[in-house]
């Protein structure tokens, strides 16, 4: 499609995310870190750690509003918070979303008045009160939030400001349930495996209880080390304990990231394969599996991290309609209907869905590039996508061509953070293979210049 036309083009129907502009395209803080949204301070905290922003750039989708909602009554259900579950475990691939989820699970818990002025809070409580027939406190009756970041600790040794005496696992658990309340902490801490003791101390607070646990296997691969067998034993004991116990407890829910062994790559010996059994043993047992997000949400998902709302009806109909008018005849019949795919048939709703890109594009995003097993889902996807909207984006400006829906042929690659987003995404996994890529990228496509390179001069 030419971009000489009278429809209004996407980059005037959408905004950019200045976040994407300011940078250039080449977006960070794409991996959000529930460690960095709780504890850092100052100018290095990151802005989704502020609830009103997170839910700006967070699609609420079906799966992550039930879980909000599942965790919401858990809390706050009042006599039917048994409606919900207690124990969750997030079990998705990288990329897929499981940070996402427990920094919003965080600002439910810690910022749920500000949350519900966004879309997923918004949905979020609609789900809880439907769930049980009544209304849900707004404050969720103000938890009290233990954040492990396990990827973020070292065994055996605390972090003052964190864990104030606390070296084992269940030790600085205690502390940041108790919130630093040395006379609480000193009532338990020496009951680690003891799963009378943890009931109590999960009821001595007063208050709703939410517990994260981040990426618990990179805690526990350390303890492999033989020089901490005995705090190896200690911290598992704990941990199945507080997996048997939470369910015992009114108004506390507990939300743990470990992937499922044939989908998590890290290099563990015995002892940590025998661990990682054992804890997916009890969270079978105990809890719920949960994902944040499916491939039907992957679109909505890009939108929303890339553009700062959704496009005018008119403009998404009449650019649909523009290329339905152009696929008929002999590309109806000898190429569209040859692919045998599934957006030629439902062209209008899969242009709605995909805008300002072409649904053949997300399709080879959703359907081929996401099998492979070094592409992170989202992440790779928002890189590849942000560098490219920035870039075209940036040609239309200086009224250079742009296409009106973008498509599989139209990833700039002259430019080097397209090409490199690319490259780097975990599509090509060899380092060599990902260099020779860069040579044909530039010798066989378009050179830097955009004034050589065999399909250019074609």
């Amino acid at each position: 499609m030419s971009r000489k036309t009278s429809l209004t083009p996407w980059w005037e129907a959408l905004k950019i995310r200045p976040e994407i502009v300011h940078s250039s395209g080449q977006i960070d803080d794409l991996q959000m870190s529930l460690f960095r949204a709780v504890h850092v301070q100052g100018d290095d905290k990151p802005p989704y750690a502020e609830a009103s922003y997170y839910g700006e750039i967070t699609h609420p989708s079906p799966q992550f509003i039930q879980l909000l909602a599942n965790v919401a009554v858990r809390l706050a259900g009042g006599a039917n918070y048994t409606a919900a579950p207690s124990l969750w475990r997030l079990d998705q691939a990288m990329g897929g979303g499981k940070s996402h989820g427990l920094v919003g699970l965080d600002h439910l818990a810690a910022n749920p008045q500000e949350l519900r002025t966004t879309d997923v809070g918004r949905q979020a409580f609609a789900e809880a009160e439907r769930m049980i027939g009544t209304k849900i406190p707004s404050d969720l009756n103000n938890p009290q939030v233990v954040v492990v970041a396990a990827d973020n600790m070292t065994a055996g040794k605390g972090v003052y400001d964190l864990d104030g005496p606390a070296t084992t696992l269940h030790e600085r658990f205690l502390w940041r349930l108790f919130g630093g309340d040395r006379a609480l902490y000193d009532r338990y801490k020496d009951h680690n495996a003891d799963k009378s003791k943890i009931v109590d101390a999960l009821r001595a607070v007063n208050r709703p209880v939410l517990i994260l646990v981040d990426e618990i296997m990179d805690y526990i691969r350390q303890l492999s080390d033989s020089a901490l067998s005995d705090l190896a034993v200690k911290d598992m004991a704990f941990l199945r304990a507080l997996l048997d116990s939470v369910n015992d407890v009114p108004h506390v829910a507990m939300v743990l990231v470990m992937i499922a062994s044939e989908r998590d790559s890290m290099d563990l010996d015995a002892s940590g394969r025998s661990r990682r059994a054992e804890i997916f043993e009890l969270l079978v047992r105990n809890g719920k599996p949960a994902t944040i997000n499916d491939n039907s949400d992957f679109a909505a998902i890009l939108r929303r991290r890339l553009f700062e709302s959704n496009p005018p009806t008119e403009v998404v109909t009449a650019t649909a309609q523009a290329y339905a008018n152009a696929m008929t005849g002999p590309w109806r019949s000898k190429v569209y209907d040859a692919l045998g795919s599934l957006w030629p048939r439902e062209w209008d709703d899969e242009v709605a869905r995909c805008y300002p890109f072409h649904p053949q594009l997300i399709a080879l995003a959703e359907q081929e590039w996401a099998k492979l097993s070094g592409f992170q889902r989202v992440r790779s996807t928002i890189r590849i996508f942000a560098a490219t909207v920035y870039t075209l984006s940036q040609r239309a400006i200086r009224e250079d061509w742009a296409p009106l829906l973008i498509g599989t042929g139209d990833l700039p690659l002259s430019e080097a953070s397209v090409r490199e987003a690319v490259i780097g995404s975990g599509l090509i996994t060899d380092a060599r293979t990902q260099s020779n890529y860069r040579s044909l990228a530039s010798a066989d496509i378009v050179s830097d210049d955009e004034q050589t390179g065999a399909a250019r001069l074609l």
